[in-house]
């Protein structure tokens, strides 16, 4: 039986499958979404480290960060938290219908 269709099982059965990380590179590129379609998954979790991980080690974050600088933002605490809600807030639209 494919890993996929038993998180349907799962699913179907009432447990939560839940994604234990969260990017910009998992929703911009549809990651996110087919793990919702294909996967059931109905959530995602995240923290700090994870997020840090997911802005250093990738160009996603460049452009917003380098707005956010060029408009006076230079608390890292504050571009942080604007990094980081804006993928939280599109991972709740994706998970909307869910």
């Amino acid at each position: 039986m494919a890993a996929n269709q038993r998180l349907r099982e799962l699913h179907e059965s009432g447990v939560s499958i839940w994604l234990d990380t969260l990017s910009r590179e998992l929703l911009q590129g549809g990651r996110f979404a087919e793990l919702i379609a294909d996967y059931a998954v109905t959530g995602a979790t995240s923290n700090p480290t994870i997020f840090a991980r997911a802005i250093t080690q990738s160009a996603h974050y460049d452009d917003q960060l380098a707005c956010l600088l060029a408009a006076g933002r230079e608390d890292p605490r504050e571009l942080f938290l604007e990094l980081a809600l804006d993928d939280v807030r599109a991972a709740a639209d994706e998970l909307a219908d869910v």
